[in-house]
C-alpha cells in the first residue's frame, strides 16, 4: 500500500473513533446529570463569556473568530505533564520537536511550519514576547508549571496585534495573580535520571499593595550521557493599586543555567542495534544568563475607555562549546519592547474600537569565541521595529458581530558579519628584513583589524489585515469565519545564510478560518477548519556549499487542516478530553514539508473522586514525519510515528496545606524519535518516575 493511502486509512480510522467517542459522551450525559453534586467537581460548565486577553483587545470567547484553546490553573494542576512543552503537546496541531531532556531545547510547531516554527509561532509571558531573534527559539525552561495561572493558545493569524512571528499562532502564558494575605509554599521534587528540584514561593498582599517572590533550583543528569541541566530561577513581583481605576505592575526575573547536549545519533545505527540510544555523540555544553525587567500600567474608565502601557527590557547571554573547544561561542541579546493600546466603547456597548503602537529594538551579537584571536568571526544584528495598529468590533445584531484590524509595520534591520584578522598594513607592526624579499611585517606583532565578510542594511514595510464574523447561535453555541493577511520577517540566522545575490524578503500569507464552538454543561466542543497560502516563504535549501542557503521560495506553499477538541464531563468527578489536529502542508509540486506530521491526537482522562485525590492519564500520538533535511521527500528514512502514555496521581491533606504527587512519563517505555536531520536523530527519554511534595502556609 502506498504511503499516501496508508495515511488516509489511518486518518479515516481516527475519524471513526472520534465519532464513536462523541456518541458515547452524548449518551452518558443523562447519567452524568443524575450524579450527586457533593463530589469534587472537575471543572465543567465553562461559560462562552470566558475572557480571552490574547489579541488586539480582551474579549469574551463568544466574540473571538479564532481557534482558541484555554488551559486553566485547574487543568495544569491535574495534568499528567512535568513541564510546559509536555502540557502543550497534548493540544491539537501543536507538535514538539525536542533535542534533549526537558523543555529547554524543545520547539513548538503550530499548523505545520516545520523547522521555521520558532519564527512563525510567538510565545508570550504575560503578553511580552520571549522569542529570540534567531533560530534558537523560546527557552521554555524559564517558567515552571506551578507559576502559571492559565495559558491561551490562539492559532492562526495574530500579526495585527503582535507583528512578525505570530503568523501561525500565539501561546500566551499568564502567570498567577497575587492574592490577599500572606502565603508561603515549598515544593520538593525527585525523579528518574537524577532529577531533583526545590521551589519556594512567598507573597504578602493587602487591598492596595502586593509583593511576591519565587525561587527554584533544579537539576537533572539526563536520560542520555552528557545531557545534564542545572537551573536557577528567581522572580520578584510588585502590584500596586493606585486607585479604583489604575494599577501598576513591576516584575524582575533572573534565570541561569548550565547545560550539556549529547548530540545526535545515527538512525541507521540505532535501528541495527549498533549504538545505545542513551549514548552521547559529539557532546557539547553551555550556559545561560537571562534577565528581564517588566512594568505595566493600566487605567480603565468603566464607561468609556481603557489605557494599557507596557515596557519590558531583556538581556540574555549564552555561551556554547562543542567537544574539544576551549573558547566557546558566545551570544548576547539586548531587547527592549514598548507597547501601548487605547480601547474605547460607545455607551450602548455595540461598538468597541481602538489603536495601539509597538516599538522594539533588539541588539544581537554572536562570536565564535571570546578570546582575541585571529579568525574570530562575529555576527552583529540590530532590529528596530515601529508599528501602529487599529481595531474595531461592531455588533451588527445582538447575536452577530464583525471584527476588523489593520497594522502597518516598519522594520529597520542592520546585519554585519566580520572576522578578526591581523592588520599587516598597520604602522604599529614590528618589521624584519628578509634577505631577497625586503622589509616585511611580523604578523604576530600587528594589531587586530576587522575584515567585513557580509553586510546588509534593509528596511521592510509590511501590512497585516484581519477580519472576522461571529454568529452567536445561542448562549452556548457560536460559529465564525475569519480572513487575514499576515507577514513574517527574516531572523538573524536566516540572514547569515541568506541568498548570495540578494537579501531575504519578508514572507506573507493569506488565511481563512471557519469553525464553531460549543460550551455545554457537560460537553465542550471546538471544530475549526483553516486554509493558508504563503508567498515568498523563507525556507532552507541545500546548495553546492556545505552549509546551504535560506531562500524565499519562488512558489506559494499551501496548508490546510483542522482542529477538533472534545471534552465530556461524564460526572462531577470524571472528564475525558480528545484533541485532534490535522494539517496538510505541501509545496506546489506535491512535496511535504519536513518535520510536519499529518496529524497529532491525544486522549486525556481526569478523575477527582474527592477534593483530596486526583488521578490523570494521557495518551499522545504523533504521526510519522520527514527527516528535517529531506526536502525532496526521498533522501532519508522517515521518523516513525509514536505514542506516549503519561500518568499522575496526587493526594492532599483535608486543609489542602500539603500535597503529594507521583507520576510516570512514557509509562510504556517506548523508544521514539521527536526530531532528526540528515539521518542523525535525537532519541527521547524512556520511562521515568517522579514524585513531588508541596507544603503551603496561609
Amino acid at each position: 500500500m502506498a504511503v499516501g493511502s496508508g495515511l488516509r486509512c489511518r486518518f479515516n480510522a481516527v475519524w471513526r473513533a472520534m465519532a464513536c467517542l462523541a456518541l458515547l459522551l452524548l449518551s452518558l450525559q443523562p447519567y452524568a446529570y443524575a450524579q450527586r453534586n457533593d463530589a469534587a467537581a472537575i471543572v465543567g460548565n465553562r461559560p462562552m463569556q470566558e475572557v480571552i486577553v490574547t489579541g488586539v483587545q480582551p474579549g469574551s470567547l463568544a466574540d473571538m473568530a479564532r481557534s482558541i484553546s484555554v488551559i486553566t490553573a485547574d487543568d495544569i494542576a491535574m495534568a499528567a505533564a512535568t513541564d510546559l512543552t509536555e502540557l502543550l503537546a497534548q493540544q491539537s496541531n501543536i507538535v514538539v520537536n525536542s533535542f534533549s531532556t526537558g523543555a529547554k531545547f524543545s520547539r513548538l510547531d503550530i499548523r505545520g511550519s516545520g523547522d521555521t516554527s520558532v519564527s512563525n509561532v510567538l510565545t508570550l509571558i504575560d503578553g511580552v514576547k520571549v522569542n529570540t531573534p534567531d533560530l534558537a527559539g523560546t527557552d521554555f525552561s524559564i517558567i515552571a508549571l506551578e507559576q502559571i495561572d492559565r495559558i491561551e493558545i490562539v492559532r492562526g493569524a495574530n500579526s495585527v496585534r503582535y507583528g512578525s512571528g505570530a503568523s501561525q499562532g500565539v501561546i500566551n502564558i499568564i502567570t498567577q495573580p497575587l492574592e490577599e494575605g500572606r502565603r508561603f509554599a515549598v515544593r520538593q521534587k525527585l525523579g528518574s535520571f537524577g532529577q531533583r528540584g526545590s521551589t519556594a514561593t512567598g507573597s504578602v498582599a493587602n487591598n492596595n499593595l502586593r509583593f511576591s517572590t519565587i525561587g527554584s533550583l533544579n537539576k537533572i543528569d539526563g536520560y542520555r550521557d552528557n545531557s545534564a541541566l542545572d537551573t536557577q530561577y528567581f522572580q520578584f513581583n510588585t502590584d500596586v493599586t493606585l486607585s479604583d481605576r489604575a494599577q501598576f505592575f513591576l516584575k524582575h526575573r533572573v534565570y541561569q543555567d548550565h547545560y550539556q547536549l549529547p548530540g545526535p545519533l545515527s538512525l541507521a545505527a540505532l535501528n541495527q542495534g549498533l549504538v545505545d540510544r542513551r549514548a552521547s555523540n559529539v557532546p557539547s555544553q553551555g550556559n545561560t544568563d537571562d534577565r528581564s525587567y517588566y512594568s505595566r500600567f493600566n487605567y480603565q474608565d468603566d464607561n468609556s475607555f481603557k489605557l494599557d502601557l507596557t515596557a519590558n527590557y531583556r538581556q540574555r547571554e549564552n555561551g556554547f562549546a562543542f567537544a574539544g573547544d576551549f573558547d566557546p561561542d558566545y551570544l548576547t541579546l539586548r531587547h527592549l519592547q514598548l507597547n501601548g493600546a487605547l480601547t474605547a466603547w460607545t455607551p450602548s456597548q455595540r461598538l468597541q474600537y481602538g489603536a495601539g503602537f509597538d516599538f522594539e529594538k533588539a541588539n544581537y551579537r554572536r562570536a565564535s569565541g571570546r578570546s582575541e584571536i585571529a579568525g574570530l568571526e562575529t555576527i552583529r544584528g540590530e532590529f528596530i521595529t515601529r508599528a501602529a495598529y487599529l481595531f474595531a468590533q461592531y455588533k451588527i445584531l445582538d447575536n452577530l458581530s464583525l471584527s476588523v484590524g489593520y497594522r502597518h509595520d516598519a522594520t529597520h534591520n542592520r546585519f554585519l558579519k566580520d572576522r578578526l584578522d591581523r592588520d599587516l598594513a598597520s604602522s604599529l607592526c614590528e618589521t624584519a628584513l628578509l634577505p631577497g624579499v625586503g622589509i616585511i611585517a611580523i604578523p604576530q606583532t600587528c594589531p587586530f583589524g576587522r575584515t567585513q565578510l557580509d553586510r546588509e542594511d534593509d528596511r521592510w514595510y509590511s501590512d497585516a489585515v484581519e477580519s472576522g464574523l461571529i454568529l452567536n447561535i445561542s448562549e452556548r453555541l457560536n460559529s465564525y469565519i475569519s480572513v487575514a493577511r499576515t507577514f513574517r520577517n527574516p531572523n538573524v540566522d536566516e540572514l547569515a545564510l541568506g541568498p548570495d545575490t540578494r537579501s531575504l524578503q519578508p514572507q506573507s500569507a493569506s488565511r481563512v478560518e471557519i469553525g464553531f464552538r460549543y460550551r455545554g454543561e457537560r460537553l465542550d466542543l471546538l471544530l475549526n477548519y483553516f486554509l493558508s497560502s504563503t508567498r515568498r516563504e523563507i525556507v532552507f535549501r541545500p546548495t553546492d556549499s556545505i552549509a546551504g542557503r535560506n531562500i524565499n521560495f519562488d512558489k506559494t506553499i499551501d496548508r490546510s487542516g483542522l482542529e477538533l477538541e472534545l471534552t465530556g464531563y461524564i460526572s462531577d468527578a470524571l472528564s475525558l478530553t480528545w484533541n485532534l489536529g490535522y494539517v496538510d502542508a505541501q509545496t506546489p509540486d506535491g512535496l511535504e514539508i519536513p518535520l510536519v506530521p499529518k496529524y497529532n491526537t491525544s486522549l486525556a482522562m481526569r478523575y477527582r473522586p474527592t477534593e483530596r485525590l486526583g488521578l490523570s492519564w494521557v495518551a499522545l500520538h504523533v504521526d510519522e514525519r520527514l527527516d528535517g533535511n529531506d526536502f525532496n521527500n526521498n533522501q532519508f528514512e522517515r521518523l516513525d510515528a509514536y505514542t506516549v502514555v503519561n500518568m499522575r496521581m496526587a493526594v492532599s491533606s483535608p486543609d489542602q496545606q500539603w500535597e503529594l504527587a507521583l507520576g510516570i512519563n512514557n509509562a510504556l517505555d517506548k523508544d521514539y524519535i521527536p526530531t532528526g536531520y540528515s539521518g542523525a536523530v535525537y532519541p527521547a527519554p524512556g520511562r521515568s518516575l517522579y514524585g513531588e511534595i508541596r507544603y503551603e502556609i496561609n
